[in-house]
Parts: C-alpha cells; sequence; structure tokens
C-alpha cells in the first residue's frame, strides 16, 4: 500500500518501469553482472560488453524474515533482508557474477550466505576504511583482479576507448537522473533510481528518455535533509510518513540514491587507475578520516537550504551510529534526528512518534 500523494502520470511511469524491470530479471542475464557495494565502478562492467544491474532489492519485514534463516538476528536489517530476497528471487541466481565491495563483517556473511545457496561466482573485497595511500593502492589491487575476472569469465578485453565511452554514458545517466529530482518527491525518486539501475545503463537511457515531464510537486511547509545507511527499494514507508507529516525529503547522501548519484567520474577518463581514483574519493561516513564526507554534506544541505536533517541508521549499523555526535555538532544550529530505524513493521509506530516529534520540534523553532 502507498502512503502519500499519487497521480494517473506517476502510475503510469512506475507501472512501466516495474514491467520492464520484471521482464529483464526474467529474460537472458548471461552477460549481467550483479554490483553490490558502492565501490563497484559501473563503468567497468560496462566497458567490457557486460550489464551492471546494481543491487538494491530488500528492505521489507517479510524479506527479513526469510533472511533469518541464514543470518543471526542482530545483523542490521539490511543484510537480513537482502538474503532474504535472494532467496525468494530465483533470477538472481541466473546472474552470470557478483561483483562487491562489502563495508562491514554483517555483509561480508550476508554475501557468502547468497554465494552457497544461490551457487553465485562472486568476487568480495573490502571497501576501503581509510583514505591512506596504502588503502588506494589496495583498492585498485582489488579493480585489478576484478578486471583480470571478468576478462577471463567473460571472454572480454578492457579497452581505453571503451572505457571512455563507459565513463561517459555513466556520466549521462546520472545527469538524467538528477535532472528528474525536481519533478517528484523523494519517495518516488527513489523508485525511479534504483528501477533505472535494475534495468541496466542502455534501457535506462532508454526509459528516461520516454517519461513525459511534468511540474514539480507541491512544496510542503518543512525541507528535511536525509542522510546514513542506505535506501533499500522496498524501505521506503518512512519517506512516505514524514510527507505525510507536512514534510519533504529535498537532498541526501545515501548509498543507493543521492551518494550514488554524486560520486564524479571525470569526462575522458579512459584508465582504470583513474577511474579507481574517482572511485575511491567518493564521499564515505565509513572511511576514515572522513572529512570529504562532511564536507560533502555540508555543501549538499546548503544547497538545498533545509529546516532539518535526518540522520537514518539502520539497527545495530555501528558505521553510522557512531556519528552521530559528529553530524549534530557539524550541522549546528540545523536540527538533527537521529533515527535508529529497522525494517519490523510493529517497529512502525515508535518511529512514527519521533518523526512526529521532529516535525513539531522544527515548527516550534520556526514559528
Amino acid at each position: 500500500m502507498r502512503h502519500g500523494r499519487s497521480n494517473p502520470q506517476e502510475e503510469r511511469w512506475r507501472a512501466r518501469l516495474a514491467t520492464r524491470v520484471a521482464a529483464r530479471t526474467a529474460g537472458d542475464l548471461s552477460r549481467a553482472v550483479g554490483v553490490f557495494g558502492g565501490y563497484v565502478p559501473l563503468e567497468l562492467p560496462l566497458a567490457l560488453g557486460l550489464e551492471p544491474l546494481v543491487l538494491s532489492f530488500g528492505g521489507s519485514p517479510q524479506a527479513m524474515q526469510l533472511g533469518e534463516k541464514y543470518v543471526r538476528a542482530d545483523a542490521c536489517p539490511f543484510c537480513r533482508s537482502q538474503v532474504g530476497v535472494a532467496e525468494a528471487a530465483p533470477w538472481l541466481g541466473r546472474v552470470a557474477f557478483l561483483a562487491a565491495f562489502s563495508a562491514c563483517d554483517q555483509e561480508n556473511r550476508m554475501l557468502e550466505t547468497c554465494g552457497r545457496f544461490l551457487d553465485l561466482e562472486i568476487q568480495v573485497a573490502g571497501a576501503p576504511r581509510t583514505r591512506s595511500p596504502n588503502a588506494l593502492a589496495r583498492y585498485r589491487e582489488d579493480l585489478e583482479r576484478l578486471r583480470c575476472r571478468l576478462e577471463e569469465r567473460f571472454e572480454a578485453a578492457l579497452e581505453t576507448a571503451r572505457l571512455a565511452g563507459a565513463v561517459a554514458k555513466m556520466r549521462r545517466l546520472r545527469a538524467r537522473l538528477r535532472a528528474r529530482r525536481a519533478d517528484l518527491e523523494f519517495a518516488d525518486f527513489a523508485e525511479l533510481v534504483q528501477g533505472c539501475l535494475m534495468l541496466g545503463v542502455d534501457p535506462a537511457l532508454e526509459f528516461l528518455a520516454s517519461l513525459e515531464p511534468k511540474a514539480p510537486p507541491a512544496a510542503r511547509p518543512l525541507r528535511l535533509f536525509l542522510a546514513g545507511s542506505c535506501v533499500a527499494r522496498d524501505d521506503l514507508v518512512f519517506a512516505r510518513e514524514l510527507a505525510e507529516l507536512g514534510a519533504e525529503i529535498v537532498g541526501d547522501l545515501t548509498r543507493l540514491v543521492g551518494g550514488l548519484l554524486a560520486c564524479d567520474v571525470p569526462e575522458g577518463t579512459s584508465t582504470l587507475a583513474a577511474l579507481a581514483e574517482a572511485y575511491f574519493h567518493q564521499p564515505d561516513m565509513g572511511a576514515r578520516p572522513n572529512d570529504g564526507y562532511y564536507a560533502a554534506l555540508a555543501q549538499a544541505v546548503e544547497a538545498v537550504r533545509v529546516d532539518g536533517v535526518l540522520l537514518r541508521c539502520l539497527k545495530f549499523c555501528d558505521i553510522h551510529s557512531g556519528e552521530r555526535r559528529r553530524v549534530k555538532e557539524a550541522l549546528e544550529p540545523l536540527p538533527v534526528l537521529f533515527l535508529d530505524d529497522e525494517y519490523d513493521a510493529a517497529a512502525r509506530p515508535r518511529r512514527r512518534t519521533r518523526l512526529e516529534s521532529f516535525v513539531e520540534m522544527i515548527r516550534c523553532r520556526k514559528a
């Protein structure tokens, strides 16, 4: 059940997108590379003539419960939900290869579990946790290993011209998605981004070109910025609840929406080393020192002029929960709500109460 406002035009593009994603996952996936984590350059498989599919599924209580058969109950909801969807989605086992950069032990366990019961060919590396020269060198080595495995697996070769073409195509896709941001409320925009990334790059560009222009949604009195844990495909109830309370999310820096679109690969990039440099320096709260993330956060918040910030942390996620104090200090005097969230339906009333209190507090400050 959808919450908040909708109109026939939005329902039409949403239905068309869902139909195309369903057709894509039901079709030939022999040259599809599933991508997990923000450090797998989408340009690499694209330059090898492969189809990168960003795996953004999960986010529902039902999927989380399915996943608890395989991972412990105190794993983060995102990891439990990802495993649950993998069990319920037979098409994932037909993906030819899964490339992943894991940010924590729980994600490692989730990926190992998926590989075991889906019999997937997987390459997993650790996401860079520092910004040191040694970390960059290891990241380059990991990408080089991934290149070699993909070339061997698919009998392809990485060429300079094709990599530059893939960079140009991904820049175009990111730009077209960002251009739709003002037309849509956050929950609808997140659906659009994640659906397009499940289609593959060329079908996504075609779909975006077919979208009719529409007037921006009516502005709500309160404007919020979203930071923290990634937003999975079915994990948008909290955003629709905010819309019902008269607040709108006008910007974000989450891994599967704003953060992914903010990754800037310079035009003309034609070497794997240069591609690694661009992805290595993307905003990441978990990579120490994370001053770059805070600089990007402050710039993004300033650009959209908000009344408050929501730092959403999925339960048991230490990467984001450990940053609550610094986020508040960095964004003062803006009010910041630290929302310890989960996918359990029983927790929704408590979350709604906290959101209501935060919205009311901002209203009082503005009065």
